[in-house]
């Protein structure tokens, strides 16, 4: 009878323990399928877009294909490649309606008398009103020709701003899942044996869960330098590139000022003179390309030499006249009395800045005036100088003010085709402007103009000092 009530304390204690172990268990158990769930649907979101993206950007010829080209051969070869890489068993084309053009199950033609599938096609079309990728995961367990766990994405294709083709990749996750799954399961199990193990040696515990994280971390670590070497390889891919696509294009503008000066035609010096400006347009287009991948890979040093501030000033300007004077506006240069002009700096830097914002101004100003003014404050022996270019253009939308100096930014869409640009002179900008040390910002309204502006620190040059002259009361 004394043992009764000890024992029934035990068997209580053992029962509420061992419910508490299987609550824990059960409860891990849910948890871990649902973060498997989740990391599955973004891994596999993940792959599918980028599959189709891949997809619509190597393929020169999509938009023909989509409106029904014959695919040719070398095109099939590379299509039957994608198909047949990695976890990707199926995709389709449809065209900028919503219509089916094209499967990879035959690839030697497009798709004849199926346009209704495709029109019919809600998700298709759904992407198409949109504008944005629509991704969904599968079950194909009950399908013959698909497996266990897939997923698709339709991505639109854009060419110029406009949607000319929706790509929709199957992407098979069965192996992915399956591996994942079973990793999350060790990984809960053993949760569950070092929550055990702590009731007895929490020392053994925190010993474990550190090697645990060391070794995540190491997986990550070499992610990441994977991810950076990719990263490093793009870069200097884009760099090369616009190094061999510039040297021709310099032959090429050498061979038209050669040309210009021989004895020509009206109409053939007419001709020439649109030669010229597309390569000088082509040329800047590479030269910022260029310039975006050096600052991207980090190999952009700052040559700091004394320089005049004031006489580079003056020449940039002086390189936006003729422009400035065929739209007939004005253009001013206003520099603040007795503020020094001898500085130390990367005087390149700063004019290709200037340059650039100087260039934008003009080239959204059709009417009215564009102001360079120069403003700072001598402390000892520096100066914090502010830089402003004003316009009495266009304008931005409030909305779109924190974006532009995002890359391949443009306020509008029609930008790209009334103004030419790349989207990248604002964020070289940026970058070259923090890379100094500085800062740099835009107030704008639509209809009223533009003021872009950047500040500098630039130590002060000892021979400007000396000769600084100090204003009368």
């Amino acid at each position: 009878m004394l043992l009764t009530n000890p024992l029934r304390s035990i068997t209580a204690m053992c029962t509420a323990f061992v419910a508490a172990l299987l609550v824990l268990i059960g409860s891990g158990y849910w948890l871990l399928n649902r973060a498997a769930d989740e990391v599955v649907t973004r891994q596999a979101v993940a792959i599918s877009q980028a599959w189709a993206r891949y997809l619509g950007g190597e393929l020169e010829r999509l938009e023909e294909i989509a409106a029904g080209a014959e695919v040719r051969q070398q095109e099939q070869e590379f299509l039957a490649r994608v198909r047949d890489f990695g976890d990707v068993f199926r995709f389709k084309l449809f065209d900028a309606q919503g219509r089916l053009r094209l499967l990879s199950d035959d690839l030697s033609q497009p798709v004849a008398g199926l346009e209704d599938l495709g029109a019919h096609n809600a998700k298709a079309v759904s992407v198409l009103t949109t504008g944005q990728p629509h991704t969904e995961l599968g079950d194909g367990r009950n399908k013959p020709d698909r497996p266990d766990l897939y997923v698709e994405s339709y991505v639109p294709v854009l060419r110029e701003g406009r949607i000319v083709a929706i790509v929709e990749v199957y992407v098979d996750q069965t192996a992915t899942d399956a591996a994942l799954r079973q990793k999350f399961m060790r990984f809960g199990i053993g949760v569950v044996a070092l929550t055990v193990l702590a009731l007895v040696v929490p020392g053994l515990f925190l010993l474990l869960t550190a090697m645990a994280f060391r070794t995540q971390n190491r997986v990550l670590t070499a992610e990441r330098e994977r991810a950076l070497a990719a990263d490093r390889a793009k870069t200097e891919f884009l760099a090369n590139m616009s190094h061999e696509i510039r040297t021709p294009m310099n032959g090429v503008m050498g061979m038209t000022e050669l040309l210009e000066g021989t004895e020509l035609s009206s109409q053939q010096r007419s001709f020439v003179r649109v030669i010229e400006r597309s390569c000088n347009s082509l040329l800047t287009v590479i030269n910022d390309i260029l310039d975006f991948a050096k600052l991207d890979s980090g190999q952009v040093e700052l040559d700091c030499q004394p320089f005049d501030l004031k006489s580079c000033v003056e020449d940039v300007a002086r390189l936006m006249a003729t422009g400035v004077e065929e739209k007939g506006i004005e253009l001013a240069v206003r520099y603040q009395p007795f503020l020094p002009t001898s500085l130390i700096g990367d005087a390149g830097r700063i004019r290709q800045v200037l340059t650039n914002l100087l260039g934008n101004a003009v080239k959204f100003t059709d009417r009215g005036h564009v102001l360079i003014d120069i403003l700072g404050e001598t402390e000892g022996e520096t100066v914090e100088l502010t830089v402003r270019v004003q316009d009495s253009g266009i304008g931005i939308p409030e909305d779109k003010l924190d974006h532009v100096f995002e890359k391949f930014a443009q306020v509008d869409a029609s930008s790209t085709r009334r103004h030419e640009g790349t989207g990248l002179g604002l964020s070289i900008c940026r970058t070259l402007v923090e890379l100094m040390g500085g800062d740099i910002g835009v107030d704008s309204a639509v209809d009223k103009g533009s003021t872009f502006w950047f500040k500098l620190t630039l130590p002060v040059h000892a021979k400007n000092r000396s000769k600084q002259r100090v204003p009368l009361n």
